[in-house]
């Protein structure tokens, strides 16, 4: 295949079934309280869909440690109003699958929170895009799943918490603006953490960090068993220069743990010869699930993803907007090497700057024994000559996995600028938005005229 564009200078996880207004589950709302049983400050579920009134809620927090539980017929809590107290009392929120913080919690006095998920299987504690929870005080406490956290409250005291105590866990009690903090000259979170690190939905802002040679990102190092979730970075800005092997990613320059639902927006360059750049992860031999990345890198990068830069782990349920720019620049990954990529997507402007190696909508390169999996790629790619939309060079696994032929550039015939394609269809815009494609799960997949531009877009995951 021989596409010439311009030459572009310098620069498995199972699915979810999170709660609805339709779904059988306990919604904490504005609406009056049904099907709820409340005695002894225990509210339980009396029908498969039951609803607990949030300032009913709140009342009996301002005397009084409350827990609200879910059931096999009614399975999730789902926090759909905004929450707030001020006494010492601790919410228990005891699910029997997942615990979903769709408003703001707003704890201002020493009270707490502790959640219970995955009773029944299949569950998680996940704070949705326009959730957060904030504490005032760092003396109210917080447990996830029988932990407990230790709240902090700006990026110094996490460093600080875990060079003293690496596989501990830690919650940001609030949001964080790091812009007073200036320049960090390495990663802020050097040591290897194999600790729990939750978000709570809560941003870290204006995070700022340039060096060579160097593993840069909130954490250089998220080890094996270590994990970072419910965590949003805003307008960051890594810039790794040297020689070689310069390694950045907004949260981590390496994950060998899970990482979920972490979302990274802003500016990202590694400048080495051997230089590795992805927006949210640099290099990943863990999970990555439920996240998303919009960020602009800046020309000079070698290897650089829209998500990740090398991936040798599981991407499921993310998506990368934004841009990738660089020597070898894929959507997604960078390069895909025995790495799965499953139920995600590509909107990112894909920017190939050299020749070879070929860029693609996903990765640059799927290779050894890599497998892209119900997944596709709409984000317009620009390259000197080879490119694919799915993949630059692919000598690996594709099994439903679909490109844009209108928006990506590459016409039908284009999936892979190199090896096989087999497994991979391109399809026109029209028909991208008519319809979910052959392999895509309804219940991972959805689509709606006014959402992600009618394309199809994850249930757990939306367009931020």
């Amino acid at each position: 295949m021989k596409r010439v564009l311009l030459v572009v200078g310098a620069l498995t996880a199972a699915p979810l079934v999170l709660a609805g207004a339709a779904k059988a589950d306990v919604t904490i709302s504005t609406h009056a309280t049904s099907h709820m049983n409340c005695a002894g400050n225990v509210c339980t579920p009396t029908a498969a869909k039951a609803v607990l009134n949030v300032s009913q809620l709140q009342s009996m927090l301002s005397s009084a440690s409350v827990t609200v539980q879910s059931s096999s017929a009614a399975p999730n809590i789902v926090l759909a109003a905004g929450l707030s107290w001020s006494s010492v009392s601790v919410l228990t929120l005891d699910s029997f699958r997942s615990v979903d913080i769709e408003r703001p919690v707003l704890l201002t006095g020493d009270g707490g929170l502790s959640v219970f998920t995955n009773v029944g299987g299949g569950g998680v504690f996940i704070v949705g895009k326009q959730g957060s929870v904030h504490y005032l005080s760092l003396s109210g406490s917080l447990i996830v799943n029988g932990a407990a956290y230790t709240l902090v409250d700006s990026v110094a005291a996490l460093a600080s918490g875990i060079l003293s105590n690496a596989s501990g866990n830690f919650a940001l009690a609030h949001d964080y603006d790091a812009g007073p903090d200036g320049t960090y000259a390495f990663s802020p979170v050097v040591t290897a953490f194999s600790g729990k690190f939750e978000g709570l939905g809560n941003a870290i802002s204006n995070l700022s960090i340039r060096h060579g040679n160097r593993k840069l990102g909130l954490f250089a190092n998220i080890a094996a068993g270590g994990s970072a979730e419910n965590i949003v970075l805003l307008k960051m800005r890594l810039h790794a220069t040297g020689n070689s092997k310069s390694t950045g990613g907004g949260l981590a320059a390496v994950n060998d743990g899970t990482i979920f639902n972490a979302h990274a927006f802003g500016k990202i360059s590694t400048t080495g010869v051997d230089g590795t750049g992805g927006a949210l992860v640099g290099v990943n031999n863990g999970i990555i699930d439920a996240s998303s990345a919009d960020v602009t890198p800046q020309i000079g990068s070698s290897c650089v993803g829209g998500l990740v830069g090398l991936n040798f782990g599981t991407i499921s349920r993310s998506y990368a907007d934004g841009s990738a720019a660089g020597v070898q620049p894929g959507g997604i990954a960078c390069f895909n090497l025995g790495g799965t990529i499953v139920n995600s997507y590509d909107l990112a402007e894909v920017l190939g700057r050299q020749a070879s190696p070929f860029p693609g909508g996903l990765t640059s390169v799927n290779d050894a024994g890599g497998t892209l999996v119900t997944s596709y790629a709409a984000g317009q790619i620009t390259a000197v000559s080879n490119f694919g939309g799915i993949a630059g060079t692919n000598n690996a696994g594709l099994s439903q996995v679909y490109w844009d032929i209108n928006d990506t550039g590459a016409g039908a015939g284009f999936g892979c600028g190199a090896g096989s394609c087999s497994g991979a269809t391109g399809l026109t815009r029209l028909e991208m938005q008519s319809a979910l494609p052959t392999g895509f799960d309804p219940s991972v997949w959805a689509q709606a005229p006014g959402i992600n531009n009618g394309l199809p877009y994850l249930i757990d995951n939306p367009p931020r």
